[in-house]
């Protein structure tokens, strides 16, 4: 037999939950309706769809920015992320895009390539290139003389 615990003010506890749980839902719903939309410096921007891929050499990416003259579009990359700045007028009003985007690897960012066509930024990173260990050996050959070395012969 089991016994059932018996609540002091059971329709009270069962309102509360139910309500904890729609007051949860509504911030979920509210938080996701407004996820593309943050401030910066007292402003409202939107964060702009982008997919990136990446060979050996290049990162590439693409960048959605609707209705963004190409004036009003700003890229500033440095070797770790970019960043990505656009204004575009709507019905008399400003609306802004930002996005900053972590690089998965360190490139030239002085090399970076970008154009911009029917609403899409389209940027290419160049990758830095890793140093090979082809120049360490070539400073330990230089390093050492004849002077260093001990030559030693072999009795036959």
């Amino acid at each position: 037999m089991t016994l059932l615990k018996k609540r002091k003010k059971p329709f009270r506890d069962i309102f509360e939950e139910i309500l904890a749980i729609a007051i949860n839902t509504a911030h979920r719903a509210i938080d996701e309706a407004f996820k593309p939309f943050r401030r910066l410096n007292n402003k409202e921007y939107i964060e702009p769809r982008y997919e990136s891929s990446d060979d050996d050499e290049n990162i590439y990416m693409t960048v959605e920015l609707p209705g963004v003259n190409k004036e009003d579009i700003h890229l500033l990359a440095s070797e770790d992320d970019i960043k990505v700045d656009a204004k575009r007028i709507k019905m008399n009003e400003e609306e802004y895009f930002y996005a900053k985007i972590k690089l998965p690897e360190k490139v030239n960012s002085e090399e970076t390539k970008a154009k911009y066509k029917n609403g899409v930024l389209e940027i290419v990173l160049p990758k830095k290139r890793k140093k090979k260990e082809k120049k360490n050996l070539n400073r330990l050959k230089t390093t050492l003389s004849l002077e260093d070395c001990v030559i030693i012969r072999l009795n036959q």
